[in-house]
């Protein structure tokens, strides 16, 4: 019994410094990579009521190096168009135009709650921005036209099911119009097989979590190219 506690005892303590790690971890980002921002891209915040539906999840924000990590090796140039889908308050918009030399960088966000903390840091930035043309688009991003310059599309899980379907369709559809290489990056890819079973893009890289104890989704990064 004794035993029982004490490993239950253990395992609390590992929770509370896990907890304590993650605290810190979280303060340590702010500190260096939101210190151009005037206002915090919260990790989690939920869809306004009137904005929640099937398919539709809350806005939770990719790690700061979660771009940096998906394009590795890649090679930015000035012809470049990135489009960030479920761009909730710009966290990965800006890190693309920070430290990026694209043509352009679109986000495409639902709310607009969340969409006025993508402009305001997006502004304040402004002459830190190696990209300046950065759009912020608030729209479904089912109703949203994939734009046929659009080179590189990223996704941190914004939705699932049918809605992501849709939107994976309107990228095929560009694709269609423009046959062109377009690399998807996608963060905690749920709808993998959707992908694939497309038919018009191959997984090249899978990145898996740095951390362990997380799920086979959950921190990993998929990268997929667009098939002839």
């Amino acid at each position: 019994m004794r035993e029982v506690e004490l490993n239950t005892e253990r395992a609390a303590g590992r929770e509370r410094v896990k907890r304590v790690l993650g605290f810190a971890r979280n303060r340590l980002a702010r500190l260096v990579f939101e210190r151009d921002l005037v206002a915090r891209t919260d990790a989690y915040v939920r869809l306004d009521d009137e904005l929640a539906a099937p398919g539709r999840h809350g806005h939770h924000a990719s790690s700061w190096l979660q771009l940096r990590r998906a394009l590795r090796g890649a090679t930015i140039t000035a012809d470049d168009v990135l489009v960030d889908f479920g761009s909730g308050m710009g966290r990965i918009v800006y890190v693309a135009a920070r430290r990026y030399p694209f043509a352009r960088v679109v986000g495409v966000e639902i709310s607009q709650r969340f969409n006025d903390v993508a402009l305001a840091n997006l502004e304040h930035a402004r002459q830190r921005l190696r990209c300046q043309d950065v759009q912020i688009v608030t729209a479904d991003a089912t109703e949203f036209v994939v734009p046929d310059d659009m080179t590189y599309a990223y996704m941190f899980n914004p939705f699932g099911g049918e809605v992501f379907e849709a939107v994976l369709g309107n990228i095929v559809a560009s694709l269609d119009r423009r046959p062109r290489r377009l690399t998807f990056c996608y963060a905690h890819p749920l709808m993998e097989e959707a992908v694939l079973a497309s038919g018009r893009f191959e997984r090249v890289r899978s990145l898996r979590p740095r951390r362990p104890g997380l799920t086979p989704y959950h921190g990993r990064i998929d990268v997929f190219v667009s098939t002839a």
